[in-house]
């Protein structure tokens, strides 16, 4: 089994991805990667696992970088607050204007809501242009996770 790496600012950010299709993008902790957006070299991103009664959990990780990059984190936004439900974890990731960064990843089961989610916050965006430039970025991750 092939594996890479991309390495972050802290250890819970380093993300392993192995090549075969069917697996998915995984912290070192072994919890999904939902969602994943940068700027440059930082990251933002959605974790989340499935608790005992099947629902999801999520939680927020972010580069302490990105959080002064963006004037973001006064909650906390760099430490695992886990969160139930979507709209939660929306919520979590909305500390940051997250749709207009760089998508990086979607897991293949958070596509439809993920979209969704983008198209609300672009339609919001203060630049157009900008909102069109990642509408684009976003259209080209959702292709290729098909």
């Amino acid at each position: 089994m092939g594996f890479f790496f991309r390495f972050s600012e802290t250890c819970d950010n380093i993300f392993v991805k192995t090549k075969e299709a069917d697996l998915d993008t995984v912290n070192l902790r072994g919890i999904p990667v939902i969602l994943q957006v940068g700027l440059d070299d930082w990251t933002v991103t959605l974790i989340g696992h499935r608790n005992d009664q099947r629902e999801w959990r999520f939680a927020r990780l972010a580069n302490p970088a990105i959080q002064v990059a963006l004037g973001a984190g006064a909650d906390g936004a760099g430490e695992d607050v886990w969160v139930e439900g979507w709209e939660p974890a929306l919520a979590l990731m909305d500390v940051y204007p997250w749709a207009l960064l760089t998508p990086l990843d979607v897991h293949k089961q958070f596509l439809a809501p993920v979209r969704l989610a983008v198209e609300e916050r672009l339609k919001r965006a203060a630049s157009r242009d900008a909102a069109e430039r990642a509408r684009t970025e976003w259209q080209r991750l959702f292709e290729q996770k098909k």
